[in-house]
């Protein structure tokens, strides 16, 4: 079982005085390993670490292949990277397995990116794609994939595809951050939540509950079983496509895929928060953050912020510093300072985010108060 942290949305809360964030909680909730196994259909840690080969854990069944994608350290033992040019993994014949017959179940990932979105280099980054080879015939597939045809569109999409429209796909809220670790599950059928619907999604172990639906609703219900026999006969990672009016050519992945699993039932939001948390084990940054002058400030003012950042389990990689929301500066070394220059008058808020190697962050947070001039 693999254990780090990635894809939930964490609720950053600010206040009027220093409050440290960390996006991890490692209290593991205690539901069994035994248990999470219940309904698992396919499972690829990825922990070969070398060879060509990567297999199922739950049979001898859907056996896969890299192909340019090398072996890394991932959130738990090793994952595969992608170079965004043309590696990518496959894995072949799941027309005759129980996949095809699903119409309902989770699905699980953990991943990170690199940033090819914002300098437009790509349309997407394709996570894990079921469906054609090619870009002949229909457009019937199913993908999770960052960005959408927009350098400023970060999001995560869970995206189904039949016929060329599409029944069902909604979106992260926020845009996600390269090289960080995320969990993501996906899930489908009846009355998956409190709410009663019949689609959700996860992020690092919390319900997207401000999730956006581009197509479909809440109470959307498709799953592979509404593809014709035989018509969805590979998995790829990080390889893929969306419709053809949006990615004529199919894409490829810069980034790190570790476990995937695939449930034929919807699990409990319980369930996912352990899967979470037993990829969550790696300890994150510990960040704190000084600011120059104070506790009064008249505009417009400069204002020096100092972060001390340590990593337990390894090293620090960037400090990044954000005034109100924006990021103004990442900094690759020790001593981390910036200097934030002519801020005027209001409430505004300075946050250091640290983030270690493995991918993992965290944050703390000031609220400074500037008086304009009389």
């Amino acid at each position: 079982m693999k254990t780090i942290v990635c894809l939930a949305i964490a609720a950053f809360l600010f206040s009027s005085c220093e409050k440290e964030i960390l996006v991890e909680d490692h209290t593991l909730t205690g539901v069994s390993e035994k248990y999470l196994d219940e309904g698992l259909v396919a499972c690829w840690k990825f922990d070969e670490e070398t060879g060509k080969y990567f297999y199922n854990e739950t049979s001898g069944q859907l056996t896969g292949q890299k192909y340019g994608a090398t072996w890394v350290t991932g959130v738990v033992g090793s994952a595969l990277k992608y170079d965004g040019v043309n590696d990518y993994a496959k894995v072949s014949g799941i027309n005759s397995h129980v996949l095809g017959d699903m119409t309902q179940g989770s699905i699980s990932i953990w991943f990170r990116y690199a940033d090819s979105l914002d300098n437009g280099s790509k349309p997407i980054q394709p996570l894990m794609y079921i469906g054609k080879s090619d870009t002949t015939g229909n457009d019937d597939c199913f993908i999770i994939e960052i960005g959408h045809n927009d350098p400023q569109n970060s999001t995560l999409y869970f995206t189904w595809i039949r016929n060329g429209e599409l029944p069902l796909c909604f979106s992260s809220a926020q845009n996600l951050t390269p090289e960080t670790w995320y969990h993501f599950v996906g899930m489908v059928g009846d009355h998956v939540n409190d709410y009663g619907q019949n689609n959700t999604g996860y992020l690092n172990g919390v319900e997207m509950t401000d999730r956006n639906y581009n197509y479909g609703d809440p109470f959307t219900k498709v799953f592979f079983k509404m593809y014709p026999s035989g018509e969805l006969q590979n998995i790829w990672f990080g390889y893929g496509k969306t419709r053809d009016s949006h990615t004529p050519d199919f894409e490829f992945l810069a980034g790190v895929v570790d476990e995937i699993r695939i449930y034929n039932r919807p699990l409990t939001s319980q369930e996912v928060l352990t899967l979470y948390q037993q990829g969550s084990q790696n300890v994150p940054p510990v960040i704190s953050l000084q600011v120059s002058g104070g506790p009064f400030y008249t505009e417009p003012t400069d204002i020096t912020a100092t972060a001390i950042a340590t990593d337990p389990d390894g090293s620090v990689v960037r400090v990044e510093f954000y005034l109100d929301g924006v990021l103004r500066f990442s900094d690759l070394a020790a001593p981390y300072k910036f200097k934030f220059t002519g801020i005027m008058a209001g409430n505004h808020t300075i946050l250091v985010k640290a983030i270690d190697n493995a991918g993992f962050s965290s944050e703390t947070s000031r609220v400074i108060n500037v008086r304009a001039q009389h």
